[in-house]
């Protein structure tokens, strides 16, 4: 509990800064959506999908593998970075002929051929960039990478809008992007070069086979990851075209945004887990509760809230072409629940030493998801994709409940539930309200009016509902100080 400051602070520092980077490229998406309309955005998202898949053979798990070296034998830093960018480069040139081959014998059109090599070039050049950035890690030395991916994110959107105010056309626009990666890529080497190391041509490949050894329990960590996130675009766009992929990827959107805040809480936690799980005993359970609790805390008025406004928020943003998104949206966002509690449980299993665990279930929900988007985009297109999304986490977070059980960490998901329930349950009743007396204002003036006006129900019927043990106390005390907390202790309902 006296780690809870760092936490809160960390928690907020990554928030801010992946937060910024998603508000710019969410709103430069947005543009593109509506500039591109829904057939061509379709294309534009599978593209981009579909590269992810093979997005682990570009580097084959050696990025990960390499934060790990380094940082423990700075000595040798010369040497991975040599041999790991050569084995890149060669699968980066392997993968830019073969993926779009993929594409064309799945029997893709040849301008979304065209598109995918595009983006298989940008992802190799991402990779090599990846390379770097681990460095940075492996050296502590973050802020590198913060101003290189900021840089570089600038960039790309500079020259998406540039090329939508020029008239350009799909794959022109995809063409750009390619000087973001690459410039990307050289300024982060610029930094390497100066801080850390130069890229030498000091290679041994009778040990790219070891490395290659070395990094595979996170290739095939990362390539399960990939096939989860992105298996239903590339789906939907074999078995329904492009139109679904492009409603799909506009509810899809908006997951994306509100993974940051369990990725930013999980990152802050996982080291805390492991010092515990070392040093504290029950301090670890006390931990993990208190975690899954507060997670939910915040996932379940963020589903109940944006299924209400879902309509508002496709409307305001992608416009009526979109509109059919709304109800894939209304599905979608339930799987913030889960997600939430499940980048908690998978950094767990990781901080008690069961990173096996993780990848079997990751295996099998993978394995999961791909036979339930089988059966159900046929019949039900993207609102069947949607659905098999959420079923695979409620899986998911079902394998890991049985796995924290059999190593004696037992999930009260019912008890944590029930508080953040009622009370956002009494924020969707004033949510409706509102939007129903506001039903002849624009969309975007009634969600600039019910988001503040759900959370500040959500939050006072919680303080008036929850009861505050003294852990909630302490963490809260830690986090703003016993004199602030001093002020508002009138608020606080202890157990």
């Amino acid at each position: 509990m006296t780690s809870s400051k760092t936490i809160a602070k960390n928690t907020f520092v990554m928030l801010a800064s992946e937060g910024i980077s998603l508000l710019l490229s969410f709103l430069f998406i947005v543009a593109l959506a509506q500039y591109l309309g829904v057939k061509n955005y379709g294309v534009y998202t599978f593209a981009f999908a579909f590269v992810a898949l093979f997005r682990t053979f570009f580097d084959f798990g050696l990025n990960t593998l390499i934060i790990r070296e380094a940082a423990r034998y700075q000595a040798k830093t010369q040497y991975y970075l040599a041999n790991a960018f050569a084995i890149e480069v060669l699968a980066g040139v392997i993968l830019v002929v073969v993926i779009p081959g993929v594409a064309y014998l799945a029997g893709y059109p040849p301008e979304t051929v065209f598109i995918v090599w595009i983006v298989a070039v940008i992802a190799a050049f991402d990779t090599f960039s990846g390379l770097n950035f681990a460095l940075f890690k492996a050296f502590e030395i973050r802020e590198y990478e913060a101003y290189t991916k900021i840089a570089g994110k600038l960039i790309f959107i500079g020259l998406g809008f540039a090329g939508i105010w020029l008239g350009f056309d799909l794959p022109q626009i995809v063409t750009l992007f390619i000087a973001s990666s690459a410039i990307m890529f050289l300024v982060s080497y610029a930094f390497i070069h100066r801080r850390i190391c130069p890229l030498t041509l000091s290679l041994m490949p009778g040990h790219w086979a070891s490395l290659m050894k070395s990094a595979f329990p996170f290739a095939l960590s990362i390539l399960l990851i990939e096939i989860y996130f992105n298996i239903d675009m590339t789906m939907l766009s074999y078995l329904q075209g492009d139109v679904s992929v492009g409603l799909y990827s506009a509810a899809y959107r908006f997951i994306t945004i509100f993974l940051i805040v369990p990725a930013a809480f999980t990152l802050s936690i996982f080291p805390v887990y492991s010092r515990l799980f070392e040093h504290a005993g029950d301090g670890l359970h006390t931990a993990f509760h208190k975690s899954v609790e507060y997670l939910i805390i915040v996932g379940i008025p963020i589903s109940i809230g944006i299924t209400i406004i879902a309509d508002n928020i496709i409307l305001a943003f992608f416009g009526a072409m979109y509109t059919d998104s709304i109800i894939a949206l209304q599905i979608l966002i339930w799987v913030i629940i889960f997600l939430f509690v499940n980048y908690t449980c998978n950094s767990i299993l990781q901080s008690i030493l069961k990173p096996n665990l993780c990848i079997s279930s990751l295996i099998m929900c993978a394995v999961f998801n791909v036979g339930l988007n089988a059966v159900l985009i046929p019949v039900y297109s993207f609102k069947g994709a949607a659905f098999a999304t959420v079923a695979t986490e409620i899986l998911l977070l079902s394998l890991y409940i049985y796995h924290l059980k059999n190593n004696g960490i037992r999930l009260h998901l019912f008890k944590s539930l029930s508080t953040p329930l009622l009370a956002a349950l009494l924020m969707a009743v004033g949510i409706g309200v509102v939007k129903l007396l506001m039903a002849a204002y624009p969309d975007i003036i009634q969600i600039l009016v019910i988001i503040p006006v759900g959370m500040l129900i959500y939050m006072l019927s919680l303080i008036k509902i929850r009861k505050f043990d003294r852990d909630d106390i302490e963490i809260l005390k830690g986090i703003i100080g016993h004199e602030k907390f001093s002020r508002i202790s009138f608020l606080i309902k202890e157990r």
